[in-house]
């Protein structure tokens, strides 16, 4: 028996790539917080990410595929060097 999966039209499954994020990383989303601003700081990574407002401090919970969507960039934070 063939255990190859088929796929309609022979396509390849959806196979999503995992954002390099990084706890002490700054991430820009597509929507501002509440207080106006849309920088936060990653506190903590895994299945979903800890993240902080930058401006009011707000601290949420935020499943990994809801932020990985609404991530617009990632800036590398203070601690490590960009060579």
């Amino acid at each position: 028996m063939n255990t190859e999966r088929i796929f309609r039209n022979n396509s390849v499954p959806d196979r999503r790539t995992v954002m390099n994020v990084a706890v002490g990383d700054i991430v820009v989303m597509k929507k501002n917080h509440p207080c106006g601003n849309n920088e936060f700081d990653v506190l903590r990574v895994g299945m979903d990410f800890k993240i902080r407002c930058r401006k009011c401090g707000h601290e949420v919970m935020v499943s990994r595929a809801k932020a990985e969507k609404n991530i617009k960039k990632i800036m590398k934070g203070q601690g490590e060097d960009n060579a």
